[in-house]
């Protein structure tokens, strides 16, 4: 099911998912229990891309169950709140020269806060999590 980005609520949600720093992903534990993360993350080529340490518990279990929710903070009030429903692949892939490079862009004040260069960010956080957008759902109050 395709999300459609063209209503009033649609094109919102595209806007955060353009300009946000961080989004909250929840994954399912093996023991059945959600587990939310914040992450950093792309909106790139209609999918949400998560740059991910390769061997973390998030990786493992999407490996187990690949269902997964974002959604963003919802404001001071609440009055903000965008929920996307989506299935991620964490399997290994590289992670391509266009995405990094996007990446780092986006991310370069955050990198250099936490420590870490371009060029150690990168090889720390090596495993791409693709995730395919399922459904939206929330309010703009």
């Amino acid at each position: 099911m395709a999300i459609d980005f063209t209503t009033d609520f649609g094109k919102h949600a595209l806007e955060r998912l353009e300009t946000e720093e961080t989004i909250w992903l929840t994954v399912v534990t093996p023991s059945g229990k959600p587990s939310p993360n914040p992450v950093w993350f792309l909106w790139h080529d209609g999918k949400v891309l998560i740059f991910s340490e390769p061997n973390v518990a998030k990786v493992k279990a999407i490996l187990a169950n690949p269902e997964v929710t974002l959604h963003f903070d919802a404001g001071e009030s609440g009055e903000d709140v965008v929920i996307l429903n989506g299935t991620a692949d964490a399997t290994e892939k590289s992670i391509s020269p266009e995405q990094a490079a996007a990446y780092l862009i986006k991310y370069r004040d955050g990198i250099e806060r936490i420590g870490l260069t371009p060029e150690s960010m990168v090889a720390q956080y090596s495993r791409a999590i693709e995730v395919e957008l399922t459904k939206l759902r929330g309010f703009v109050g």
